[in-house]
């Protein structure tokens, strides 16, 4: 089932929220909650910010997927703050796909790293008032158990910066499904739902 969003592993149990309960790891960012109007024109995106750190700055949360090797989407609906570009992965180890969205010109480059793995697509789609859903699409061989990464990115495009405390971008809804294209958005609060 193409939109399938995972069960015990889901990545986000609440998906309209991006709070520090869901996400498993995080480097260099914090999160303040229901900052902007999301896509449903409810209070609830969220602001991930950086910190004025080095390196990477990041939240990430790993899953099992149904069986090894499988094509997985990862999504997000992303609005420019003081950043506008962001990153999101598929990953294990140094193994993985990744898609670069930039949220001023709408575009997105995607490609496979490490050893493998497989990208099959990515896409940044305009949802109106500045949203975007921004997807990527892909698989790693020989492994179940992926990880969501979504990285905050300098101008320049790098995932390593020296950050600005409190700059950021807004998020919603972020979500994993199985198979190679996006799942449906669908609300989940605490319970991860099966279509």
């Amino acid at each position: 089932n193409e939109n399938y969003i995972l069960t015990s592993e889901d990545i986000r149990t609440n998906a309209e929220g991006n709070s520090t309960v869901e996400w498993t790891t995080t480097t260099g960012t914090t999160i303040t909650a229901d900052a902007t109007t999301a896509p449903d024109s409810t209070g609830t995106a969220d602001k991930i910010e950086e910190d004025n750190a080095a390196g990477n700055h990041l939240r990430g949360a790993s899953y099992t997927a149904r069986s090894t090797g499988a094509v997985v989407t990862h999504s997000v609906y992303a609005k420019a703050g003081e950043n506008s570009k962001c990153s999101v992965r598929i990953q294990n180890g140094v193994n993985g796909c990744t898609a670069t969205f930039d949220l001023t010109a709408a575009t997105v480059t995607a490609n496979p790293f490490g050893t493998g793995a497989t990208l099959v697509g990515s896409s940044i789609t305009a949802v109106g008032s500045g949203w975007y859903r921004c997807s990527v699409s892909g698989s790693i061989p020989g492994v179940a158990v992926y990880t969501y990464y979504l990285l905050l990115l300098n101008a320049a495009g790098a995932p390593a910066y020296t950050g600005t405390a409190g700059n950021g971008l807004y998020l919603w809804g972020a979500q994993a499904n199985h198979g190679s294209t996006v799942g449906l958005y669908t609300k989940t609060t605490g319970t991860a739902i099966t279509n």
